[in-house]
């Protein structure tokens, strides 16, 4: 079944579908409790949750085609060029969750 239902997530209706999915109880308990003190569904929590899953991948296949490239010039023997050094450099001072690539 789907709906139209706006969210606080974006700035117009999305298509949302139905589904049904199993969930630890543990994470179901903090959501719902979050839901609550925030005035939010339990689906937007879950929404939020899922959508900062996929950025947090997606950031992930970024960097690591990033240290590819990085590795690849410096196996290769053209060695690496300063910008690439200094790309390497503020990614790891930023960490791994910062998105520093």
């Amino acid at each position: 079944m789907r709906h139209r239902v706006p969210t606080i997530f974006l700035p117009v209706s999305v298509s949302v579908e139905k589904v049904s999915v199993a969930i630890g109880r543990d994470v179901l308990e903090w959501a719902r409790e979050r839901a609550e003190r925030e005035g939010l569904s339990l689906s937007a929590i879950l929404t939020e949750a899922a959508r900062l899953g996929r950025e947090t991948a997606e950031r992930r296949i970024r960097q690591d085609a990033a240290w590819s490239e990085i590795v690849k010039s410096a196996t290769e023997g053209e060695g690496l060029p300063d910008s690439a050094l200094e790309a390497a450099e503020r990614a790891l001072d930023a960490g791994p969750d910062s998105g520093g690539l």
